[in-house]
């Protein structure tokens, strides 16, 4: 994989604000070896669950790795790649 092949990604991640939850995030991105270039987690009003997004530099495949990763976690709600929903526009 070039540099050439790497393109910024959105992406949004809904989960339940338990122990642990943003450590099993995290690792995802981790385990597929990519670099946040900004990660912002925030709890809603009745502090159940988090929205993050996270921005980073990735292939599309390893973008596709990282959404199914994810959407797998224990907790997870919901995943969403702004990334191609940009491009589709």
């Amino acid at each position: 994989m070039t540099v050439e092949d790497l393109r910024p990604r959105t992406i949004l991640v809904r989960y339940e604000h338990e122990i642990d939850a943003l450590d099993r995030v995290a690792s995802v991105l981790r385990r597929q070896r990519v670099r946040a270039e900004a990660f912002t987690a925030v709890a809603s009003q009745d502090r159940a669950t988090v929205q993050a997004t996270i921005m980073f530099d990735s292939s599309d495949r390893t973008a596709a790795r990282i959404v199914s990763l994810l959407e797998k976690q224990i907790g997870v709600l919901a995943v969403e790649d702004f990334t191609s929903a940009a491009r589709e526009q």
